[in-house]
């Protein structure tokens, strides 16, 4: 059949939602955030459909994605009413004029909006639908949603935490518990997976855990610890992803681990991309993903938080278990009767040296991180 990634609706739809997420990005009003956040994920459902390449899972994960992702816009929508009917005010400045940290509603609301944000990122206990929609979907949707949701995600929880709730501690307990649960959850499921979409979408869950760690910290240090978070991860999002959307088995897009066997017998450059991006993700230096969780630690050390500092690193070891046993498969295991890693029609220049750039990326700012850092500091008015 016809790709579907081939068709006008699914580009048609991926600059709707690209819409929605700048204008999440630009929005002071509580009603223009719900706008672009709405508008950033209602193309996503369809797009999951769309980029399937059979149709066995997608309308169930597509259901499941909707169903789930109604359910947090409305508990959302709750929070933003309880605020109004607070403050009297929508836009941030007013809110935060007005809102105290001591207040019964404030914290509600506070927590209904923090739904959403864990939502968004797929953050335990909201993340079912994070692993269904990897698997489902197409490697070009499943790198879309890998790295823009990530960052649309950050905009929002930055828009929660920091313009309308930045005094409220128990919204900082909340986030250090969402954060436990997800490296505990996205860790040890991540070990039990062979289906390679659905490893990196826990392993997703276990980066998030990272995130929501800086998010239960000081405002100032912590926020730009994990925008650098989140950036870093999208970088190595889109190296792996991109890697697997030019590789096939057989002519069929690569399902499981094992189906990247002799990858770096084949096709070198590739597997040399791959293993850059998940030597970031675990953390190994000298990419970025080590000094990303460095900042995450110190941020955590700044406020005391020696536990789960040791927490935090106890779980970094299980996760360099199942990513270093990709790096196994790819160099270490010959390719078998299963057939050979052949390359699909997006094997072109531009793409190699797109995902070169990004691989590039991740050695450069893990020995220069002062070329990123300083910028997310700035990004955020933190200066």
């Amino acid at each position: 059949r016809i790709a579907q990634t081939d068709r006008s609706e699914f580009y048609i739809l991926a600059l709707f939602s690209l819409l929605g997420m700048m204008i999440l990005s630009s929005a002071n009003h509580l009603l223009m955030l719900y706008l672009g956040l709405e508008l950033f994920a209602l193309p996503l459902y369809g797009l999951v459909v769309l980029s399937a390449p059979t149709t066995a899972e997608a309308p169930e994960s597509a259901i499941k994605y909707f169903v789930m992702g109604g359910v947090s816009t409305g508990i959302m929508l709750y929070g933003i009413s309880l605020l109004y009917g607070l403050t009297g005010h929508l836009d941030f400045p007013s809110i935060l004029s007005v809102l105290s940290g001591d207040n019964l509603l404030g914290l509600t609301a506070a927590l209904c909006l923090l739904v959403g944000v864990a939502f968004k990122f797929g953050a335990v206990p909201f993340h079912k639908w994070m692993p269904d929609v990897y698997q489902a979907s197409g490697a070009r949707l499943t790198l879309f949603v890998a790295t823009t949701s990530k960052i649309a995600a950050f905009l929002l929880a930055y828009r929660v935490l920091v313009c309308i709730f930045p005094d409220f501690s128990y919204t900082k307990i909340a986030c250090l518990g969402i954060a436990t649960l997800s490296l505990l959850v996205g860790n040890f499921v991540a070990v039990l997976q062979t289906k390679i979409k659905r490893l990196l979408a826990y392993s997703t869950i276990a980066q998030v855990g990272f995130v929501f760690l800086a998010f239960g910290t000081d405002a100032k240090f912590g926020m730009s610890a994990a925008l650098f978070y989140v950036l870093t991860y999208v970088l190595a999002s889109l190296s792996a992803f991109g890697v697997l959307l030019m590789l096939t088995r057989n002519g069929r897009e690569i399902a499981s681990v094992d189906d990247l066997r002799g990858l770096g017998e084949a096709h070198p450059r590739l597997a040399f991309v791959m293993l850059i991006s998940v030597f970031s993700m675990a953390g190994i230096p000298p990419t970025v993903g080590f000094y990303a969780k460095l900042l995450v630690f110190q941020a955590l050390m700044l406020q005391g938080y020696l536990g789960l500092v040791i927490f935090a690193l106890l779980a970094s070891v299980v996760a360099a278990y199942y990513y270093l046993r990709i790096i196994k498969v790819m160099y270490f295991e010959s390719m078998n009767e299963a057939g050979h890693v052949g390359l699909t029609r997006v094997g072109e220049i531009l793409h190699i040296g797109l995902l070169n750039i990004c691989a590039v990326s991740l050695l450069v700012f893990g020995v220069l991180p002062s070329l990123l850092h300083p910028l997310c500091v700035y990004a955020l008015g933190l200066t």
